[in-house]
């Protein structure tokens, strides 16, 4: 008997270390949180590791875009996108270029606009943002060797 109660406390210690652990793994890929103004955010993604760390971070963000560039019949990942946003009547809100395939925003709840322009094509969407609750948009192109 107590060699089975010895056995379970050591399983028990080295799943609770594992666990443990595994937030430190995911912050350590996790890129840095950036601010402009009164507005957080983080943009990266780039990396199996860091896209995993990413994807597992945006339900703690209102809002979270992701960039893709249609390649023939696949989605591929792109970065270097300038995002825009503006409420209300066109009031600017935030403005950054994405170093990644996902950007993660913290904006108070609201009516906003979102534009994104990638290789100078420009997609613009509408989105209202709810106090608890988390939004995603993607935004997708055309590769450059297609027309679009």
């Amino acid at each position: 008997m107590k060699q089975i109660g010895t056995r379970l406390i050591i399983s028990v210690s080295a799943a609770l270390g594992l666990w443990a652990a595994a937030p430190a793994f995911a912050d350590e890929t996790l890129p840095a949180v950036q601010q402009q103004g009164y507005v957080h955010y983080i943009t990266g993604g780039v990396g199996a590791d860091e896209a995993k760390a990413v994807r597992a971070e945006s339900v703690k963000y209102p809002l979270s875009l992701t960039f893709l560039l249609r390649n023939g019949t696949k989605d591929e990942f792109t970065s270097q996108v300038k995002v825009e946003i503006t409420k209300g009547a066109g009031a600017p809100v935030f403005s950054a270029t994405s170093d990644g395939p996902f950007m993660l925003i913290d904006l108070p709840p609201g009516k906003y606009r979102v534009t994104a322009v990638c290789n100078g094509r420009k997609k613009t969407q509408e989105v209202e943002l709810h106090k608890g609750h988390h939004a995603g948009m993607t935004f997708e192109w055309p590769a450059q060797n297609e027309a679009g």
